[in-house]
């Protein structure tokens, strides 16, 4: 029997506003009432919030049925929202009724001056919506559009093994958080990494305007780092020379550029 699907995730991704990210989980929420009310009608669902992280403003949801014949229906909902996110990156439209396609359109109007993409997530895939020319204009040189194996470090946090086990990872970089989702099979290697700096290694999404992290996915390899202590710096004392013959510094950081 497989990992149930019942996770959705949304993410603004931008410099947000409280007034903003307000309105994006009302949008959030009114979007997952509409597709409920759509494909799993008759059947009560309970969406607990399983993850909020500052960082992106990024907030997953794990949806409950309050009977238990009813929980498929759940897996209907995720699917249908997995539509409606490829529907609005590909810029079609939203293969759904008026509301739903209303309550996604309310979504993606938030984006503007301060919030230049959103991302919707299941367990499985993702999708990012960016204001019109936001994927075009202003590629960062070489970098693929389609995730690619690679590694991202950054502080582990938000571990949750409901539905297969993911966690967020604020990387070192940009400082936003970055949805991870281990590969079946793997759960052991994040024993030990909750709050620890580590190097995530799997299929990574990237922002193709900045380059910054959005997922990683598939994840085979999570390293934990050693971080230094606080009297470390103690230790370094004696390895730069000092004195009125010492380099200036400009010239030591040359020496060490080009080796």
């Amino acid at each position: 029997m497989g990992v149930p699907k019942n996770t959705l995730t949304l993410v603004l991704s931008g410099e947000i506003l409280l007034e903003e990210l307000t309105t994006g989980l009302t949008s959030f929420h009114s979007l997952i009432d509409a597709i409920g009310r759509e494909v799993a009608a008759g059947a009560v669902i309970d969406w607990r919030v399983e993850d909020l992280a500052p960082g992106s403003a990024r907030a997953s949801v794990r949806g409950i049925a309050r009977r238990e014949d009813d929980q498929p229906k759940v897996e209907q909902v995720v699917e249908a929202y997995a539509r409606v996110g490829a529907a609005l990156e590909a810029g079609r439209p939203v293969p759904y009724s008026g509301s739903v396609a209303k309550a996604a359109e309310r979504l993606v109007l938030l984006i503007g001056d301060r919030i230049d993409s959103i991302i919707l997530e299941t367990e499985d895939q993702d999708w990012t919506i960016s204001r019109p020319g936001g994927a075009i204009n202003g590629l960062v040189e070489g970098l693929p559009l389609e995730p690619a194996y690679g590694a991202v470090e950054g502080r582990v946090q938000t571990l949750s093994s409901r539905g297969g086990l993911r966690f967020t990872l604020y990387d070192t970089l940009f400082d936003k958080a970055v949805s991870c989702y281990l590969a079946e099979g793997y759960e052991e290697i994040m024993r030990g990494t909750w709050g620890r700096m580590a190097v995530v290694e799997g299929m990574v999404k990237r922002d193709p305007r900045t380059g910054r992290p959005l997922t990683v996915r598939d994840v085979r390899s999570v390293e934990p780092l050693e971080e230094g202590g606080r009297e470390d710096y103690r230790r370094a004392r004696g390895l730069v020379a000092i004195g009125p013959d010492a380099p200036l510094p400009e010239e030591v950081i040359r020496k060490a550029r080009d080796g």
